[in-house]
């Protein structure tokens, strides 16, 4: 993790984790993560692939130009690998009770790029289960258009499963962190349920 809303969003859902495999819903106070808001987003894992906006910050929205409420996380991407990828990340947050972690490119219409942080955190909302995700999506860059021009075509960088240390070692240590893909070129891929990164014309 590299940006500060992350940073900051992580020790929080970690502190209220306490050993535990996700908090509640009920557990999370705005107040505590105020200037976070605007940037946070919840998802509702209503099916095996559907896990649609529940809630999203005015910034984000601002930022991609429409409203994202009710739409599917996984539609953001168009490529069948990226999305094949995505999927079997939101299944090991909901299952194992990782936090997940995407880089990602957008572009404007007019081929204008700009690079954002999402990290993805589990949380339980009824029974005893993993039935919502809090993320919040930071841009790396913040180019002086962001927020005046629709945002289309995503494309993903990376993505790494984050494990919470249970002896609660600081967020941004580099041993809570498990890459998936060390590379940032090469296309990703899922099969058998495992995430690869396949780099073409070489051999691993």
């Amino acid at each position: 993790m590299k940006q500060t809303a992350s940073l900051w969003l992580f020790s929080y859902w970690n502190e209220l984790r306490n050993g535990r495999k996700a908090p509640n819903r009920f557990e999370i106070e705005p107040v505590r993560i105020g200037p976070l808001l605007p940037e946070t987003f919840i998802l509702e894992t209503a099916g095996e692939r559907d896990f649609r906006f529940r809630l999203a910050g005015t910034k984000i929205c601002e930022t991609w130009g429409y409203e994202l409420k009710g739409m599917n996380f996984i539609s953001f991407w168009q490529d069948r690998n990226e999305r094949e990828a995505i999927e079997s990340l939101l299944h090991t947050i909901r299952e194992e009770g990782s936090a997940g972690l995407l880089e990602m490119t957008a572009a404007t219409p007019e081929g204008e790029t700009c690079r954002f942080e999402i990290l993805l955190l589990p949380l339980v909302h009824s029974g005893d289960e993993v039935n919502r995700i809090m993320g919040v999506m930071s841009p790396v860059d913040t180019p002086w258009w962001l927020g005046t021009k629709r945002l289309e075509g995503q494309r993903l960088d990376d993505l790494e499963l984050i494990w919470p240390d249970l002896k609660s070692q600081p967020a941004h240590s580099d041993k809570d962190h498990v890459s998936i893909f060390p590379g940032k070129t090469g296309r990703i891929v899922s099969a058998n349920g495992r995430l690869f990164r396949v780099l073409d014309g070489g051999k691993v």
